[in-house]
């Protein structure tokens, strides 16, 4: 099933530059398709970095630790290092076409993403608690982030990035505007969502992200909405990538449960995991 579903994503992100999806589904169903490409790219991407850090599952001994550690850091590095790489590459103007160009800010919301989980559930190298699902950083410093992320977000679509950044700086960030929304809403469902199998709370969330998008575009909010509207309806994407997402973990390679330790990875204090944010 996970190899299906990345052969399916791939397939998606190539398959809507073909004909046959606009005569199927005629011109403005195929645009709807393809501007979506950042969610294919994120939802293609993140469970790939899950499944490379998370695979191995917990430690159960410093023994194992030092023997994954090498493997780990080289591994860690070529990761951030190829995306990082690629989405400088995609920054310049190297005439490539708009559709590869465009995938800049997926590699992008990537990074972060991966900065966040990397961080947040211990996968960084030489970290001594490698957890499966389960966090191991307090609900405090994680909530900072979504404020932190949160504040960007807004922040874009004000007068302050061009007043103290200058024009440049503020079409820059209005335009990676799907990269900052994916950023707080895949974290989102790892912290609220993976660990907690309560069914109205799944409903309530894949409704939330169904509906956001649907919403937006059916224009029917009244007039003194239509900025804020207007701001969520730039975050389709980021909504399309959080549903991806929560599909793959959800009903393709659901998250286990973080395993009992067997014997300490540290010598000194057992190993224990702080309780979710939500």
């Amino acid at each position: 099933m996970t190899l299906l579903f990345f052969a399916a994503t791939i397939a998606l992100s190539f398959g809507i530059h073909l004909d046959l999806v606009e005569s199927t589904l005629g011109g403005d169903g195929a645009r709807f398709l393809r501007r979506q490409s950042e969610g294919y790219a994120i939802i293609f991407l993140v469970p790939l970095f899950w499944m490379i850090f998370a695979f191995g599952g917990h430690p159960r001994a410093r023994s194992e630790l030092v023997a994954r550690e090498k493997t780990n850091m080289a591994v860690f590095t070529l990761w951030f290092a190829a995306l990082i790489t690629l989405s400088i590459v995609l920054a310049l103007d190297l005439d490539l076409p708009n559709q590869v160009v465009t995938l800049k800010e997926a590699l992008a919301a990537a990074v972060v993403i991966s900065l966040y989980l990397a961080w947040s559930r211990g996968f960084l190298p030489r970290n001594e608690v490698w957890a499966r699902g389960g966090p191991t950083v307090g609900p405090a410093p994680r909530l900072g982030y979504y404020v932190l992320v949160a504040v960007v977000t807004i922040v874009t679509y004000t007068a302050l990035p061009e007043r103290m950044f200058g024009e440049s700086a503020a079409i820059w960030l209005e335009e990676n505007s799907e990269a900052f929304g994916a950023t707080v809403l895949v974290p989102l469902y790892f912290d609220l969502f993976s660990e907690k199998k309560e069914t109205g709370k799944r409903v309530v969330w894949y409704a939330f992200l169904i509906a956001v998008p649907l919403i937006v575009r059916a224009d029917v909010q009244p007039q003194a909405f239509d900025t804020f509207v207007g701001w969520l309806s730039q975050l389709t994407e980021a909504f399309i990538a959080a549903l991806g997402v929560s599909i793959f973990f959800d009903l393709v390679a659901p998250l286990r449960e973080t395993p009992p330790v067997e014997e300490a990875v540290s010598q000194d204090q057992p190993v224990t995991d702080p309780a979710p944010l939500g």
